[in-house]
């Protein structure tokens, strides 16, 4: 049968197990290397709260800190929901990332 990817849409090469991860969308388990990684950076308070904060800040150039997070989804999911896309035939050989 022919192969349809170089990497057989993993990236685990020679490592043998992976753990998985549960997909954001259908809670599904995904090997971590084949899911598709988004990261999310969001403010700890809301936007009032950031201003009452900044005026009550008393060192210049101080910067609130952030939340970072990766969320994960399934092939599926993302595709359907258009967080990836198909690209175009002569496109689709590049080795590009997300």
């Amino acid at each position: 049968m022919v192969k349809k990817r170089r990497n057989c849409g993993r990236s685990k090469h020679n490592q043998g197990y992976v753990r998985r991860v549960h997909c954001m969308g259908l809670n599904t388990l995904v090997p971590r290397d084949k899911a598709i990684k988004k990261l999310n950076i969001k403010n700890f308070t809301d936007s009032f709260s950031i201003d009452e904060l900044n005026g009550a800040i008393l060192l210049p150039k101080y910067e609130i800190p952030k939340l970072a997070s990766y969320v994960f989804y399934s092939i599926s999911y993302a595709f359907g929901k258009k967080i990836i896309r198909s690209r175009e035939k002569s496109r689709r050989k590049l080795r590009l990332s997300h």
